[in-house]
């Protein structure tokens, strides 16, 4: 009788022990059901060979921030790549002019001078064929040249002269150098400044201007005779001086080329 109520207590230990164990299973061991994937996290992003963009929540915040950032004489430069495997027709590099044209519906509020395009190509192994994935890039590009009928403007920052450390500008001029050279035409600038300071200290600082470019020119050959130089000053703005954006728009230097008589 003894012996029989050892064996009862015993069994009835190891089915307590037992549903122990699989209590503790069912409660604090993790599922083994996979946790759902979220795919497309990129806010802005493509399919293999399609110029199509897709935005997420996210894109709002980021383009906001870039149109935000664009400032007096500066553009949106949209990078769009691509890879020689992705097709669009026949022309791989057509795919990424799509792929930028197409974002570049996603800025509205920008007018077609402040945007410009740019593709670039890339190794085919960055990029992925069945998810989404990042396929432009965007950077603030300062112009610092805006050619007119009549004239070509180049634009300085606060309180400058020295502005030919820029290539834009360098390569422009260069091409004025070669015309001029052939040409025998006279080339006139003029400086021009915001309302900062006061009218004679800014008369000296636009004739600065003029003459940064002007000894820019002599270096690269043109004769002295062929070129003249003044500054108005503050004295003619083309915009009101009353935000930063419109003083930055009078800080300049005007650039005429005129026959020769």
């Amino acid at each position: 009788m003894r012996a029989l109520l050892i064996l009862i207590i015993l069994a009835l230990q190891a089915l307590f022990g037992w549903l122990l164990y699989k209590d503790n299973l069912s409660c604090c061991h993790p599922s083994e059901t996979p946790l759902e994937i979220i795919k497309n996290s990129f806010p802005l992003s493509f399919l293999w060979s399609d110029p199509k963009p897709e935005t997420t929540e996210g894109w709002s915040n980021i383009k906001d921030s870039l149109v935000a950032s664009l400032g007096a004489h500066q553009q949106l430069e949209i990078t769009a790549f691509y890879c020689n495997e992705e097709k669009t027709g026949s022309d791989s590099d057509t795919l990424a002019k799509q792929r930028a044209m197409l974002t570049r519906t996603l800025f509205p509020e920008l007018k077609d001078e402040q945007v410009v395009f740019a593709s670039r190509k890339v190794d085919c192994s960055t990029l992925n064929k069945t998810e989404r994935f990042e396929a432009v890039s965007f950077a603030i590009r300062t112009e610092n040249i805006v050619e007119t009928a009549d004239e070509t403007l180049i634009y300085f920052p606060f309180n400058s002269t020295e502005k030919l450390n820029n290539t834009e500008v360098e390569e422009y001029l260069n091409k004025v150098i070669a015309r001029v050279l052939k040409s025998k035409e006279i080339i006139t600038l003029t400086g021009h400044t915001d309302n900062v300071g006061n009218e004679q200290s800014n008369l000296k600082l636009g004739q600065k201007r003029a003459d940064i470019i002007k000894e820019y020119l002599l270096s690269g050959g043109l004769p002295q005779s062929q070129i003249t130089s003044n500054s108005e000053g503050e004295t003619n703005p083309v915009t009101d001086n009353s935000s930063e954006e419109g003083r930055a728009k009078n800080r300049r230097t005007s650039l005429k080329i005129i026959p020769s008589s």
